[in-house]
C-alpha cells in the first residue's frame, strides 16, 4: 500500500495555474518518491489544453495517474479519487493552487508523528506568507473539538482564519483514508457550493481528537475565475439542501446540544444575508426590483428557511444594521432593504 494519496479534481483550470500546481506537486514528489500516487482527475474539462497536459505529466512520471470522467462536478471527483486511492493517507489539491516544497513530506511526517486521523495546516493567498504571527501547534479534543463542530455548523470559523486556518477546505490537511472510508464519509453532490464544510464537519464528528499544524504548506490562488467571483443564484439551492443535512446530521450525533440546533439557525441567518450579498443587491445581477422580491419571497418562505427564520431572535443581534435587519426578515418586509441598496447604487452612478 502507498502512504500517500494526493487527489486532484480538474475543470477548466487555465493552462498556467494548471502546470504550475502540477510543477510544485512535482517538486514534492521527488522528495519522497514511491511513497506517493497523484491522481489527476478531470472532470470533463472543455479546454483543449487539459487533457494533453494531464497525458503528458502521467507519462513522464509513473507516480502520476490521470482518469477522465463525464462532468458531474467537484464533489463527485473527489468522491471516485478517494474510491481509487490506495494510500494510506490522503491530501486533496486543487488544480488552480500550488504547494510549499517540502509540503507532503511535512504533512506526512506529521501524521506518521502524531499518529491522528487528521492533521490540519496552514494555507496562504497566493503569494502571502504572513497570515498569521502567532505559531499553533495542538491537539483539538473535548471542548475545543465541540467549538470546531459548532464553528463548522454555523459557518463562523473567522478566528481561525486569522490563526492561518481553513476548517472549512479539504486541502492544506492529511486525512487517514481508512477513517473517511470506515464512516463513509464522502461529499455531498447535492451541494455545488459549501460541501467542503460539511465533508469537514462529518469528518471531525467520527474522531475524538485531530492536531492544528499552522505552518504554512499551501497557497490558494485567486484569480479572476475562482469561483468566489462568479456571480450565480446557486446559494439558493445550497442553503436549502444543507440546512437539512445539518438537521439530520445534529439530530442523529447530538440530539441534546442546543448549542449545535443554534449553530444551524446561524448558519441559516448566514445564507439569507450572503444571498443578499452576493445575489440580491450584486452589481452583475440584470433582474428588476419585482422579479427580485419574488425570488426574495419564495426564498424566505421555504419551510426550511423559513423555519429557522421564525426562531432567529432580534436580541441576538450583533448591532444596530443587524437588528434592522432581522426585524426586516421577520416580517417579510426585506424588500425594503432591496429599494434602499438601490438607492444607493444610483447615487454612486452604479446600475444593474
Amino acid at each position: 500500500m502507498k502512504k500517500l494519496s494526493v487527489i486532484i479534481p480538474i475543470y477548466n483550470t487555465p493552462k498556467l495555474l494548471l502546470e504550475h500546481c502540477i510543477e510544485s506537486v512535482q517538486i514534492n514528489v521527488c522528495k519522497i518518491g514511491d511513497e506517493v500516487e497523484v491522481l489527476l482527475i478531470n472532470d470533463g474539462s472543455t479546454e483543449q489544453h487539459i487533457d494533453p497536459l494531464l497525458k503528458e505529466t502521467e507519462a513522464s512520471d509513473s507516480h502520476f495517474h490521470y482518469i477522465y470522467k463525464q462532468k458531474s462536478g467537484v464533489s463527485d471527483t473527489r468522491n471516485l479519487g478517494i474510491d481509487k486511492a490506495q494510500g494510506e493517507y490522503i491530501i486533496f489539491v486543487d488544480a488552480d493552487d500550488y504547494l510549499e516544497p517540502d509540503a507532503f513530506s511535512y504533512m506526512l511526517e506529521s501524521m506518521k508523528k502524531h499518529q491522528a486521523d487528521l492533521v490540519v495546516f496552514g494555507y496562504c493567498i497566493n503569494e502571502n506568507s504572513h497570515v498569521a504571527e502567532e505559531r499553533i501547534e495542538k491537539w483539538i479534543s473535548g471542548s475545543s473539538r465541540l467549538e470546531v463542530l459548532h464553528s463548522l455548523i454555523a459557518d463562523s470559523l473567522g478566528l481561525w482564519y486569522e490563526k492561518g486556518v481553513n476548517l472549512n477546505s479539504p486541502w492544506a490537511k492529511i486525512y487517514k483514508r481508512d477513517t473517511i472510508i470506515r464512516n463513509q464519509i464522502r461529499f455531498s453532490p447535492k451541494l455545488v457550493l459549501h460541501q467542503d464544510s460539511i465533508f469537514n464537519l462529518w469528518f471531525v464528528s467520527s474522531v475524538e481528537s485531530f492536531y492544528i499544524d499552522n505552518r504554512i504548506v499551501y497557497h490558494y490562488v485567486v484569480h479572476e475565475n475562482s469561483a468566489v467571483h462568479k456571480f450565480s443564484n446557486r446559494l439558493f439551492s445550497v442553503a436549502i439542501n444543507l440546512i437539512p443535512m445539518l438537521e439530520k446530521h445534529v439530530a442523529d450525533n447530538y440530539p441534546d446540544n442546543k448549542d449545535f440546533y443554534d449553530a444551524i439557525g446561524k448558519r441559516a441567518y448566514f445564507y439569507v444575508r450572503l444571498i443578499k450579498e452576493d445575489y440580491f443587491t450584486h452589481p452583475q445581477n440584470p433582474k428588476s426590483f419585482w422579479e427580485l422580491k419574488s425570488e426574495m419571497d419564495a426564498f424566505l418562505s421555504n419551510p426550511i428557511i423559513s423555519k429557522w427564520l421564525k426562531k432567529m431572535k432580534l436580541r441576538g443581534a450583533e448591532d444596530t444594521l443587524d437588528f434592522k435587519n432581522r426585524l426586516l426578515l421577520k416580517m417579510h418586509l426585506y424588500w425594503i432593504f432591496l429599494i434602499t441598496q438601490r438607492r444607493k447604487k444610483k447615487k454612486l452612478g452604479v446600475t444593474n
